[in-house]
């Protein structure tokens, strides 16, 4: 069967989700990264919704974000083995986006992120993250979203815990369980060859970004 081949800019970014759960599933899938801003500029208008990523199979284009990895994770079986695991997952999902959103303007792209990151810190972050990991604690004795079940949720949620980790450093270990499903998921066999490897982007986003100014906060030069 076809390869996917993944269209999208020179970074980790909102596909890094789907990588892992390509990892994970054995998959095989090649990249098409666009490095120059002035080939998007010429591409984006002949996008189906003038963005990225998007995922080609043979003849087969896949578009918008959380579709594709929707997608995937069916293919995959990773949503759950019901209707009521499959919204749990589903759950932690949209919980995961809608911190993303609230916390993305204030770290990418911020010149004033330094200004900033107290407020981050100590006003933003803490009530997304206890919320997530409330959520993550209730009814669940297993190490995963679904418990014992990897899902989606599972690659969402460790995806999100990363990209903040380099950003404000320190405040994840603070969060127990949240802290300690990173560190399992990141030492499951495939994911932690695939983090240590050269396929991975160091870099979480495009744009030269004034933060942090290390590989993972900032595009490489």
């Amino acid at each position: 069967s076809a390869v996917p081949v993944i269209r999208y800019f020179a970074c980790r970014g909102r596909v890094e989700p789907l990588r892992l759960l390509f990892v994970e599933a054995g998959v095989t899938w090649k990249e098409n990264s666009l490095t120059d801003p002035k080939d998007w500029a010429q591409e984006k208008g002949q996008t189906p919704f003038g963005s990225l990523p998007i995922v080609t199979v043979g003849d087969k284009q896949y578009t918008q974000t959380m579709a594709i990895i929707r997608h995937y994770a069916n293919e995959h079986n990773f949503f759950g083995n019901d209707s009521e695991e499959r919204l749990r997952a589903d759950i932690m999902v949209e919980a995961v986006l809608d911190a993303q959103e609230k916390l993305a303007s204030k770290y990418y792209w911020n010149p004033n992120w330094e200004t900033d990151r107290k407020d981050v810190e100590e006003k933003l972050l803490p009530p997304l993250y206890e919320n997530i990991q409330r959520f993550f604690k209730k009814d669940n004795q297993g190490p995963w979203v679904l418990g014992q079940t990897l899902s989606v949720a599972d690659f969402m949620l460790w995806c999100f815990l990363d990209l903040m980790r380099p950003f404000v450093p320190g405040q994840l270990p603070k969060y127990q369980e949240l802290a300690k499903f990173h560190q399992d998921f990141s030492t499951r066999e495939k994911i932690a060859e695939y983090l240590h490897s050269d396929k991975r982007y160091k870099n979480h986003t495009i744009t030269l970004s004034p933060v942090g100014g290390t590989p993972e906060t900032s595009a490489q030069p």
